[in-house]
């Protein structure tokens, strides 16, 4: 299942199951730790790329974060699990990691075929993408896998997502004129 479409087209994707039950635990025990607790004067301070719990402001919950920018009173985060980035408040943020041995649960992948039609992805566009494929029930069909060098972990995939009903995602942008094909791609429209 789609979770979030990000400025460079990256869809992310959570696994079905057993993942939804996975997340529930992860946010129960967050959750627990975490509500109504006040920070400590270390959780003032933050690294980029530092490991966070961090709660979301829209819903009140807390959720295993990364730091990608540090603002004077606040840092924008990505939350792991979903992919989403938002800006939160550094008073909202806590050091204390817990759920450290279950891996991230979500994963970027960019549309193997597709490229934007000018220099970078239009909003509209990704709205669109939004609309027809989060929170839907997708296949996935990987092509490789993007690793970082520093660590050798996993950055995403390149593949292709086939909706229920079978139809091709980068398709659908390439016909309707939202993408062209990738140069050096192979797609048969």
């Amino acid at each position: 299942m789609a979770s979030h479409v990000d400025w460079e087209c990256r869809i992310f994707l959570i696994p079905l199951t057993p993942n939804q039950d996975t997340l529930r635990i992860i946010g129960n025990v967050l959750d627990s730790k975490f509500q109504g607790s006040l920070p400590r004067p270390v959780d003032k301070y933050w690294r980029l790329g530092e490991a966070a719990i961090a709660r979301w402001d829209l819903d009140g919950k807390w959720y295993r974060a990364k730091v990608l920018r540090i603002n004077f009173d606040e840092c924008t985060v990505e939350f792991v699990d979903y992919g989403t980035v938002e800006e939160c408040k550094i008073e909202d943020m806590r050091k204390d990691l817990f759920m450290t041995e279950i891996p991230v649960q979500c994963f970027p992948l960019h549309l193997t075929t597709v490229q934007p039609v000018g220099d970078k992805w239009e909003q509209s566009i990704l709205d669109f993408l939004h609309s027809s494929v989060v929170d839907q029930t997708l296949s996935v069909s990987v092509a490789s896998t993007a690793r970082d060098s520093e660590d050798n972990s996993s950055r995403g995939v390149m593949g292709k997502l086939t909706t229920q009903a079978g139809l091709d995602i980068g398709q659908l942008l390439i016909r309707n004129g939202y993408a062209k094909l990738r140069e050096g791609a192979n797609d048969t429209l």
